[in-house]
């Protein structure tokens, strides 16, 4: 809080710095809740999961899509430390995170609640050079493009079968359907079209 000047000598003139200040940084306080603010309601409203983690990565917080995605609540409210993730089913996630040395993507599948996810992870550094001073993974949920890419494979296999298995039959069908016609016509030469 401010301090009432008591005096317009130097005391006075130090009691005013000091209230200048005081409100500077109140100022700067509002800018920076507002700041915040305006993140959290974008991270919030993103579908891409965003774990934020200390330099350490002891502990992350999660959005509420990151929370939904590994089947963990409690990151959408406050830290939850890396070794209960680990020890609730997402030790390969967790493995990544600590593992990571610099900026990482790669994919991994998770299993939570009877359902497998594949996740596309990206690990990246905060900080400026060799000093990190924290972490932020990015999840994106992989699975229905993984599945539409297996589908389309086996698609594509079973056109390869089929094709495979329709040429050796097309000479076969050939010779019968010319039986079938020899056998129309009543044609008693079907010795000789069926050797």
């Amino acid at each position: 809080d401010e301090v009432p000047i008591p005096a317009e000598d130097e005391v006075g003139l130090l009691v005013g710095s000091f209230n200048a200040m005081v409100r500077r940084l109140r100022a700067q306080e509002r800018e920076l809740r507002g700041a915040v603010g305006q993140l959290d309601a974008v991270l919030g409203a993103v579908r891409t999961g965003v774990l934020t983690l200390d330099a350490e990565r002891a502990g992350a917080h999660g959005n509420p899509a990151a929370a939904t995605l590994l089947g963990e609540p409690r990151l959408a409210a406050a830290a939850v430390p890396l070794d209960e993730l680990a020890s609730g089913g997402l030790s390969r996630l967790v493995e990544v995170i600590r593992s990571s040395r610099g900026l990482e993507r790669t994919s991994l599948v998770i299993h939570r609640g009877g359902l497998a996810r594949t996740l596309g992870v990206a690990v990246v550094p905060l900080g400026s050079g060799q000093r990190v001073e924290g972490w932020v993974v990015a999840l994106e949920d992989m699975t229905q493009l993984v599945r539409a890419q297996r589908q389309a494979a086996w698609s594509e296999v079973a056109r390869q079968i089929a094709h495979q298995i329709k040429n050796p039959l097309t000479p076969i069908r050939l010779a019968a359907e010319r039986m079938a016609r020899h056998v129309e016509r009543g044609a008693d030469d079907l010795k000789q079209v069926v050797p």
